[in-house]
């Protein structure tokens, strides 16, 4: 799960045998009947460890995966990256510079809830958010090992929303969960609701981010977000002005950064003005249009040619 430079293959091996282990009951199943796995584990479908173990194996070989993937590429007329940091690794791979299309994702607006936000008073536990799945990649056991090492009556409270959430917080640490707890599924417009009681978003990620749609949402909708300092993010996140970029997986970094903010919740509140994203989803898919329409006229020049 640490970040590489890569293509390392060997890395990315072993970034997959973490990401995807299997236990020994969990490759017994593979091999058994399928009513035989639902007695044993109840609820769980034995398709489930063949998809996992299918997903190992078509990974293993990053060479010949890599070599397919920017094969395909050269064969298209326009390639669209989300952000630079895209735009940059498929160019280094082989894409054609001059086909690869910077479009930046555009921000939902169901979920957000514009510049207008509740007035918060320093009696108000700082209110932060995690939006995402409960994932080791996604970084949710390292804010709860940090907040586990903070010190007990800080004026904090995290809200960790998403697949797998409640369950996580049900296992941590006793220590984490005096500040940390699990909160339902959010639809759409309950997101917007939601940021609208929260002084900030924490994104935690321990993998490769690509302009992360949290992030998006939250800057959109005028809360600051805590990150972990990756490529895919460090564009949109100015740190101590819209936010905090912190190392990934440093859970000393995380429990000093949520130290402080505890401790003067007003520095996120400061930073909500300077929280902006304008583009929305209508604004990419208008771009895209163009993008289609210019490689559409390029296409029929060159056939009169």
């Amino acid at each position: 799960l640490t970040p590489c430079s890569g293509p390392e293959p060997s890395k990315c091996r072993a970034c997959l045998r973490r990401n995807f282990p299997l236990s020994l009951g969990a490759r017994l199943a593979k091999h058994l009947s399928g009513w035989l796995v639902r007695i044993v584990r109840p609820g769980v479908d034995a398709r489930h460890y063949q998809r996992l173990e299918e997903t190992r194996r078509f990974y293993e070989d990053v060479e010949l995966h890599l070599s397919r993937t920017m094969g395909l590429l050269k064969r298209f007329d326009a390639i669209v990256a989300s952000s630079p940091v895209m735009a940059q690794a498929l160019i280094q791979h082989g894409a054609p510079p001059d086909r690869v299309k910077t479009l930046a994702y555009g921000a939902s607006r169901r979920k957000q809830i514009g510049r207008e936000r509740a007035p918060r008073t320093f009696q108000t536990p700082l209110r932060l958010a995690f939006l995402g799945y409960a994932s080791e990649a996604k970084g949710l056991p390292v804010v709860a090992k940090a907040l586990a090492g903070l010190p007990p009556g800080l004026p904090l409270s995290v809200t960790a929303y998403g697949a797998g959430c409640e369950r996580f917080v049900k296992h941590a640490p006793r220590s984490a969960r005096r500040y940390l707890r699990a909160g339902p599924l959010l639809l759409d417009g309950q997101v917007g609701q939601e940021l609208a009681r929260t002084d900030g978003v924490l994104v935690p990620s321990l993998w490769h981010e690509n302009a992360p749609s949290v992030v998006l949402e939250a800057l959109a909708s005028g809360v600051p977000v805590i990150a972990s300092r990756q490529a895919g993010i460090t564009h949109l996140i100015a740190h101590e002005k819209n936010g905090f970029l912190v190392p990934p997986g440093d859970v000393g970094a995380w429990r000093a950064v949520l130290h402080r903010l505890a401790q003067d919740p007003e520095i996120l509140r400061r930073m909500s003005p300077h929280c902006r994203y304008e583009r929305t989803n209508e604004d990419f898919c208008r771009e895209l249009e163009e993008v289609v329409a210019s490689v559409r006229e390029s296409t029929r020049e060159m056939a009169h040619r």
